[in-house]
């Protein structure tokens, strides 16, 4: 406990000292802590859902973070997972959301038939404030598990794009994992 105490006086002197260098510098990053009193802040809507009718997927969606050294992906194989760290679907960028492609025993997944989606197909997101927001494929890509996929996560347009994963190819025992990566890129109507 007298660390912890002693730790916490310290912190309290150094914030002093910057407090009386620096008044500026600390009143500016107080202007970036503390909401303007003339700007409320307003819950955004949450992607809870998703829907592809061209290839029957209806599901829900789940917020997902990184395991290891990549994006997690959802517990249930019949829900997606949004990369939660990324972009909010709808917004400006690129959002990531990641669906397996089968079950425990080769059972059906959210993405089996993802591979059968079309450029042009509508992909429809919904908010836990009863809106939609729709999304049109505009191309689909493979990549090997083990490479550089920034192009997936990252834009830097100014557009909103939707941006779909699952696996692609062929299961390798020695990855653990399919060999390659399926990636449907769509941009908001």
């Amino acid at each position: 406990m007298r660390k912890l105490l002693k730790k916490i006086a310290f912190l309290f002197i150094i914030a002093t000292c910057v407090a009386i260098l620096f008044p500026a510098k600390v009143l500016e990053y107080e202007a970036l802590l503390i909401p303007s009193p003339q700007i409320p802040l307003i819950p955004r809507p949450q992607a809870i859902a998703i829907s592809i009718e061209s290839i029957g997927v209806y599901a829900l969606i789940e917020h997902v973070g990184i395991t290891g050294a990549a994006m997690a992906a959802p517990e249930n194989s019949l829900d997606v997972g949004w990369y939660k760290y990324g972009v909010r679907p709808g917004d400006e960028g690129s959002a990531v959301l990641a669906g397996h492609v089968s079950g425990r025993g080769g059972k059906d997944a959210v993405f089996t038939n993802l591979h059968l989606i079309h450029v042009g197909d509508t992909i429809t997101i919904s908010y836990d404030d009863g809106s939609e927001e729709s999304f049109t494929v505009k191309d689909m890509k493979q990549y090997p598990v083990i490479s550089d996929t920034t192009e997936v996560f990252v834009s830097h347009d100014g557009k909103a794009h939707l941006n779909l994963i699952t696996c692609a190819g062929v299961w390798s025992t020695a990855m653990g994992t399919h060999n390659l990566r399926l990636v449907v890129f769509a941009d908001k109507i």
